[in-house]
C-alpha cells in the first residue's frame, strides 16, 4: 500500500474521530459527503450542526468516550490536535471549501 493510500483514524478521547488520508464518507443511502481536506474531525457526541463534522460541541455538551484510552493520553490530547492547549472549536474541521465555490 502506497502512503497516499493509507487511511488512519484516531478515537479522540472524548472527541471526535480524526480521520486522515483518502477515506470516502458516504451517508447511510450512498451519497458522497463532500471532503476537501487531507483530514477532518467525524462528530461522535451527537450535538455538531455540522454533521458528519465535529464543531466542538462535545466539550460544552459532557460527551464522555469509553475508549480504553490511558490517563496519560487523555491529559495529553489526541496527539496534540484535541489537547486542552488548542480546543477543537478552534480548529478548521469543516470539510473545506466547495471546489465550485469561489475562492
Amino acid at each position: 500500500m502506497r502512503g497516499r493510500d493509507v487511511v488512519e483514524m484516531t478515537l479522540c478521547p472524548d472527541g471526535p474521530i480524526l480521520v486522515r488520508g483518502a477515506a470516502r464518507i458516504v451517508t447511510g443511502d450512498g451519497r458522497a459527503v463532500a471532503r476537501n481536506r487531507p483530514t477532518i474531525a467525524l462528530c461522535r457526541c451527537g450535538g455538531s450542526a455540522i454533521k458528519p463534522f465535529c464543531d466542538g460541541t462535545h466539550k460544552v455538551n459532557g460527551f464522555t468516550s469509553d475508549d480504553p484510552t490511558p490517563p496519560s493520553a487523555r491529559e495529553g490530547g489526541c496527539g496534540g490536535i484535541c489537547a486542552s492547549e488548542e480546543p477543537c472549536d478552534s480548529l478548521d474541521k469543516s470539510p473545506g471549501p466547495s471546489p465550485s465555490a469561489p475562492g
